[in-house]
């Protein structure tokens, strides 16, 4: 199957695309792009203070100067705070999160973007595929193909030449040819780990682990805590984690899934539609405090089900699940800059300990977990 064939679902005619093993590879070389463009030895990045840290490794082995700015409630960019940050810290790239699948408004990131000479990067990781606006306004997209398929790794990054910065791609680019992506960071990836010793097994890691969830068998491991600390978590590198390039399985089973995406889609929205009724019926989970983010008449496919409330209520839940063997989740690990500044991140503070997210994913069993761990 060629290429562009596999990228498809992801793309559209006039616009550059390429895969790498994550998105935050991608995010990486971006930042290789705007340093290579700007002649600049650090760039300026703005990510969302509600954000994982994680994801942010390959861009601290980059070198670059990281602004986290507010968000509101409802997860967008704050106008006000932004205005004000961009006085003395304008950013050289913008980063836009499509959280858990749902559209994040542009109003304001596309103007700020253009305005301050920023690159706009729609990360659309939690998005399925390119939905309403999303992968339709932005100079470069992420998607992560990989955190909705049964694949060990793919990530798909695009560039747009009609976003707010109207990037050339034509021959002569700085993006070149994508075949030269992975080969492009390199040098950051000697800056991380050695993989040689990792980089042939991580496959065969993933086949088995996925060999023993079909037979039933899950690591039980020990009960993660709700609240996260107000210390800051380590900034150090991980010692472990996939090379640039997508690995031939990755490659050869995207090529085979991504024929599959609205079957895919639909399943997903039924097993969130599952939860919705689940949570419905339990009198101890305090319904009337959880609300689910995607509405009925929504067309995006939801990533996680997602569910808010007060602090106290969302504990309780949180641990009413862990009790039943259900694997809930608690999202993001929050980077330790924006945990050591709490009062200027009380928003992101608080969304992280007051939503918890559910697995919606197509293998997952809802007959055996709820009806034989709960009923």
């Amino acid at each position: 199957m060629g290429e562009k064939t596999i990228e498809k679902p992801w793309y559209f005619g006039n616009e550059l695309s390429g895969r790498l093993s994550r998105s935050a590879w991608s995010l990486a070389l971006i930042a290789l792009w705007r340093k290579k463009s700007t002649f600049k030895s650090e760039v300026t990045i703005w990510i969302p203070s509600f954000f994982c840290n994680a994801s942010l490794a390959p861009l601290r082995a980059v070198g670059v100067n990281f602004i986290f700015y507010p968000v509101s409630e409802a997860m967008e960019p704050d106008s006000e705070e932004c205005n004000i940050l961009a006085v003395n810290s304008p950013p050289d790239i913008f980063l836009l999160v499509h959280y858990f699948g749902r559209p994040n408004r542009y109003n304001f990131a596309v103007k700020f973007a253009h305005d301050s000479g920023a690159w706009l990067v729609e990360d659309a990781a939690h998005a399925l595929i390119p939905v309403d606006n999303i992968g339709k306004l932005g100079d470069f997209i992420l998607y992560s193909p990989h955190k909705h398929l049964p694949i060990p790794d793919g990530a798909i990054l695009v560039i747009r030449p009609t976003g707010p910065s109207q990037l050339p791609i034509g021959p002569g680019s700085i993006f070149d040819n994508p075949l030269t992506w992975p080969g492009q960071l390199k040098e950051v990836q000697r800056r991380m780990v050695d993989y040689a010793k990792i980089n042939r097994f991580m496959s065969l890691m993933w086949i088995t682990k996925r060999g023993l969830q079909k037979m039933g068998i899950r690591s039980q491991g020990s009960k993660a805590l709700f609240a996260e600390s107000l210390g800051g978590n380590s900034n150090n590198i991980p010692s472990t984690i996939e090379p640039p390039a997508q690995s031939l399985l990755g490659m050869r089973l995207l090529a085979m899934l991504s024929s599959e995406i609205d079957k895919i889609a639909l399943v997903r929205i039924r097993n969130h539609e599952i939860w919705a009724d689940f949570f419905s019926s339990r009198s101890e989970l305090n319904n009337k405090i959880f609300n689910s983010d995607r509405g009925p008449k929504e067309k995006w496919t939801p990533y996680l089900a997602a569910y808010r409330g007060d602090s106290i209520a969302i504990t309780k839940a949180y641990y009413f699940f862990q009790k039943h063997g259900i694997p809930v989740l608690t999202w993001p690990d929050l980077p330790p800059e924006v945990k050591s500044n709490k009062n200027s991140n009380t928003i992101a503070w608080e969304l992280r300990h007051t939503y918890i997210y559910l697995p919606i994913h197509q293998s997952f069993n809802f007959s055996k977990l709820l009806l034989k761990n709960i009923n």
